[in-house]
């Protein structure tokens, strides 16, 4: 008896430390469409429109309320939203709600008889207060079908909304709210097609390194709709991403309904049978946050007093489990971190030699820290820097400093607590050596005899978090550099996974390698129109990122050859050239630099040609060399409010053998300060001397040297932070 005992204290006690090692948070999240379309519309002169005679109008909607305040439940997803959202929120005293965009009524005429999509789109996530909600973002489905038929879907700008979800400072997901195109006419079919591949790409392209919920009336069926293969699979294939539907976890064993086989009904089959309110999560092996669903149900218990279903449909509920490890204060835990080195201020990035050599540069690539199982102190890490070669290894090597090798083990500690600086080392021969950043000119990161005494051997490891409030702290008098939030700015060679954000069908590189010259690029280019070519298109090559408010200025090198050399040459000379590709971001766009405006009066690169101007590039690669030289830089101030950024190049001409060459995109933050006030002569250096300046037009213009008018000098402080000034030269 004493060894059973004995043994039971033991299970407790590894229980109780296995309790204590993480952060455990258990919550319920609810999809629910509340039905809040208003029966009637009431105009002028006793008109009436009748919209959704069976609603639960605004008497059902404030018992809705009353029953959910009842039930408790975390979060909850809903859909249709509308003219009753006061009365939905009239008993949810412990609860706050996002946006609400209002309902339909017969101020909306106009927008009925045009045909026009109404500003509103019926989704909103209620969650309990104990509970910090932030970061809202809405994006309209790309496609609807039907304004006065098929379930109305265009009438309203209906999408999807994404929201941050905090249970503590590290338990962090990101909730998705939704409501797809209803109806199955083929039209309708396609249209959920659309929306599934636009709700995945959306997730994919954020890759946020959190847990994510996906919560709403999809309109949808496995039986019917390819959701297994344009969103699920999809997702299943990445590597440290995982999907699942808990229903299909919870009642049917991990077995997804076959597509094209006889509906799966509610009504016969119970919790068995599948209803169009889904809830989804998805788990990301780089984040320590974990979700598991524990339990699902159909409640049927939203009803009135004598037991009426109160809205079209009854909410679905599953009760999750958050955990997140606790972390030793100093131990760094597998996920994605930037570094940054205490000397420098530099951040580790790839370039150089073969275009993946290991970098000190002002703008960084993030990697990702794995753990290694039989590490003792657990310190020891491979470093992952998704930099992938022509062998899909992607890690930090020893000795030669690459950026895509084999798994090397390194050792990261931290040797000054007050900075949270580590160390980064291997052993080799009875010696030690650290990644060392020597301010070389170069910018090359190196391995050198491990120093303890100096701080180009430190590190300190960001999350994307951690950096980004170093945005939000940001003084307008002290921009800071930001490119890090446009994944590929630079489109790295073997940067696979950023370059592949850019949407557009940029062709990135060359295939002429010099191991020092492989500063990548991005073109595109037209062929001969009437043949077959399929280069001849016009091209929009962009990003949607997602960014802090406040004030940008967004640069990019970048040139256009209008047609072939003869006839751009010709063009410029008899005053007909004519610019068709433009860089922009948001609403506010610049045309890019004709070619010719960088002609040199020497050759730059063996590939370069002659025009009357002097010599220009003619390949990528001898682009390269020209954007290395600072030449054809561009770029526009924008303010962003929305927390939203779509930045591109586009062409909307074809002509024969046009030319876009573009890299190096930049974003430099100025928090809250005015582009007015910028422009107008505020000085935002201080009495640092520069390590570098460059000078712009107030067009965005890069020029080698400022001529006689008013320009813009943007300069490099020690730091690494960004400054401008407005010098007028007389």
């Amino acid at each position: 008896m004493t060894m059973i005992r004995n043994l039971w204290i033991g299970l407790l006690m590894l229980v109780a430390a296995y309790i204590q090692a993480q952060e455990i948070y258990n919550f319920s999240a609810a999809a629910y469409n509340v039905d809040g379309l208003p029966k009637e519309i009431k105009g002028p002169l006793g008109i009436k429109i009748t919209i959704n005679p069976d609603g639960t109008g605004a008497e059902g909607t404030s018992i809705i309320s009353q029953r959910l305040a009842a039930k408790g439940w975390d979060l909850i997803g809903v859909s249709e939203d509308f003219n009753y959202h006061d009365e939905l929120m009239s008993s949810l005293y412990d609860y706050s709600a996002g946006t609400n965009r209002g309902g339909m009524s017969f101020g909306n005429w106009t927008d009925y008889l045009q045909k026009k999509a109404i500003d509103t789109d019926g989704l909103n996530l209620i969650w309990h207060n104990r509970y910090t909600v932030s970061g809202e973002y809405m994006e309209r489905w790309q496609l609807c079908n039907g304004y006065d038929s098929n379930g109305n879907d265009e009438m309203v700008k209906k999408g999807f909304r994404r929201y941050e979800v905090a249970f503590s400072n590290d338990a962090v997901i990101e909730v998705y709210i939704l409501h797809m195109d209803a109806e199955t006419d083929p039209e309708d079919n396609a249209a959920r097609e659309v929306q599934w591949a636009q709700l995945r790409d959306a997730i994919l392209q954020r890759d946020v390194r959190r847990p994510v919920l996906v919560i709403g009336d999809t309109n949808s069926r496995y039986t019917r709709d390819k959701v297994k293969s344009l969103f699920i699979d999809p997702i299943n294939a990445v590597s440290n991403l995982s999907v699942q539907d808990a229903w299909i976890q919870l009642k049917r064993n991990g077995e997804y309904p076959r597509l094209g086989s006889d509906a799966l009904m509610e009504h016969e089959l119970g919790e068995m049978g599948e209803v169009v309110d889904k809830i989804l999560y998805i788990n990301n092996t780089l984040s320590r946050c974990k979700l598991k669903a524990n339990t699902y149900s159909l409640d049927k218990t939203i009803t009135d007093d004598e037991g009426n279903q109160l809205a079209d449909h009854y909410p679905v509920v599953v009760g999750f489990t958050l955990t997140v490890p606790k972390q030793n204060e100093y131990q760094l835990q597998a996920g994605q971190y930037y570094m940054r080195n205490v000397a420098t201020g530099r951040w580790l990035d790839a370039g150089g030699a073969w275009g993946t050599h290991a970098m000190a540069t002002e703008v960084g690539h993030p990697v990702s820290l794995e753990p290694i199982s039989d590490a003792t102190s657990n310190v020891k890490y491979n470093v992952n820097t998704h930099i992938y070669n022509g062998d899909a290894v992607s890690y930090l090597t020893q000795g030669d400093s690459y950026m895509d090798g084999d798994a090397a083990t390194w050792r990261i500690s931290v040797k000054d607590k007050a900075l949270r600086a580590y160390s980064v080392i291997y052993s080799e021969d009875g010696k030690n050596y650290a990644l060392t950043d020597a301010d070389k000119a170069d910018g090359f990161v190196s391995c050198d005899d491990y120093d303890a005494e100096s701080n180009n051997q430190l590190w300190v490891f960001y999350t994307r978090e951690e950096r980004d409030r170093l945005l939000y702290e940001n003084q307008p008098t002290h921009p800071i550099d930001a490119t890090y939030l446009l994944p590929g700015a630079g489109f790295g060679r073997n940067d696979n996974d950023a370059n592949a954000c850019w949407q557009g069908g940029p062709t990135i590189g060359w295939t002429d390698y010099v191991w020092d010259n492989c500063d990548f690029n991005a073109e595109r280019y037209n062929g001969q129109i009437g043949t077959l070519s399929s280069t001849k298109t016009n091209f929009d090559v962009y990003q949607n990122i997602s960014v802090p408010n406040g004030l940008y200025y967004v640069s990019v090198q970048a040139f256009y050859r209008d047609g072939s050399i003869s006839h751009a040459d010709s063009g410029r000379q008899e005053g007909w050239e004519v610019i068709h590709s433009e860089f922009y971001v948001n609403d506010k766009s610049i045309y890019v630099p004709s070619i010719l405006e960088g002609a040199q009066q020497e050759a730059l690169s063996e590939s370069d040609a002659t025009s009357s101007y002097g010599y220009i590039p003619n390949t990528q690669m001898g682009a390269a060399i020209y954007f290395r030289e600072g030449l054809y830089l561009i770029g526009q101030f924008v303010k962003v409010t929305d927390g939203n950024m779509r930045i591109g190049i586009r062409k909307d001409h074809t002509k024969t053998e046009a030319w876009t060459c573009f890299d190096n995109f930049r974003l430099i933050y100025f928090g809250d300060a005015e582009e007015e006030d910028v422009r107008n002569g505020v000085s935002t250096v201080n009495n640092a001397v520069a390590v570098d300046t460059q000078w712009l037009t107030l067009g965005g213009l890069r020029v080698s040297r400022p001529g006689r008018g008013l320009h813009i000098g943007r300069q490099v402080l020690p730091d690494g932070s960004v400054a401008f000034r407005k010098v007028m030269i007389r």
